[in-house]
């Protein structure tokens, strides 16, 4: 499969009305439209992700690659990562230490078809955001981003520890 070029979709779907999912309170406050980073081989992914974010204002950046979503993010900035749990030249790891010490580190959540309660607790207690399973569920996923972009637009200070009570 060709590798997938940073690209930015933007949604043309006529769903009516009533089909489309309610836009997020948070996210439709967003002063700019914000962009979803999708770090992904597959391009499917990025697609299915387009779809199911169409409704909610958010643009969705496509990259193949760790590197090449450091670049992206080098130039513009993201409210929420979608990261594969393994690319082609690296892992969802290689990409969170990096974002973790900047300012506004953005939300990541990484994709996997073998999600499992270890992935969950490893991501969790690096401090990813969440765990996604593939093929995605648009519930899932439209949960996911607005919890993320809510808990970056309203910060708590407090660490998520997986398996903590």
């Amino acid at each position: 499969m060709p590798a997938v070029k940073s690209s930015v979709f933007t949604a043309t779907l006529s769903t009516p009305d009533y089909l489309q999912p309610k836009k997020s309170p948070s996210l439709a406050q967003a002063p700019e439209r914000p962009k979803l980073l999708s770090v992904s081989a597959d391009a499917e992914d990025h697609s299915v992700l387009q779809r199911m974010l169409s409704g909610q204002g958010l643009l969705v950046a496509a990259v193949s690659s760790c590197r090449e979503a450091l670049d992206f993010l080098s130039r513009e900035k993201a409210c929420v990562i979608f990261c594969e749990s393994s690319t082609k030249d690296g892992s969802w790891r290689d990409l969170l230490f990096p974002i973790s010490t900047a300012a506004e580190a953005p939300p990541l959540v990484v994709t996997s078809r073998l999600a499992d309660d270890y992935l969950w607790s490893e991501v969790l207690n690096l401090g990813g955001w969440d765990v996604l399973a593939k093929p995605f569920r648009q519930q899932e996923v439209l949960y996911v981003v607005d919890s993320a972009w809510t808990h970056k637009a309203n910060p708590v200070n407090r660490t998520q520890v997986a398996g903590a009570a």
